[in-house]
């Protein structure tokens, strides 16, 4: 499988990307939303892991923004990483996009937690009669 990692600080890149890639998974990396945007134009991707709170004008909502319009099918495999608490705004945005979050700092299972289920196959509502 193959992750996109989006975080502005390089030593947090380290960590994630050894530790998915002792995994197996091929992993990209992006330190802000338009290196994030300009990979995710040319590049597949399953799961995308990225912080909230990105430095620059850009951020997690925007992120989301743009892979909802330009690659939906991975709005369900999108998982926001907080270096802190969740801010009110935050915690609405989570609950109407249906995004997953990791709570820095995070231990290695509940990282491989969390692409193991947003990789796992969405169940299909069941239609009424």
């Amino acid at each position: 499988m193959t992750i996109l990692l989006v975080d502005d600080e390089e030593a947090v890149l380290e960590v994630e990307r050894e530790i998915l890639r002792e995994r197996g998974h091929t992993v990209h990396v992006a330190a802000n939303v338009p290196e994030a945007t300009a990979l995710l134009e040319n590049t597949e991707v399953d799961v995308i892991i990225a912080d909230f709170k990105l430095s620059g004008l850009l951020g997690g909502q925007e992120l989301y923004g743009w892979v909802r319009h330009r690659r939906p099918g991975l709005t369900e495999r999108l998982i926001f990483t907080f270096a802190d608490g969740q801010s009110e705004e935050a915690a609405h945005f989570l609950a109407a996009s249906g995004c997953s979050s990791l709570h820095k700092p995070f231990r290695v299972d509940e990282l491989i937690s969390a692409v193991q289920q947003a990789l796992a196959p969405r169940k299909a509502p069941a239609l009424r009669e």
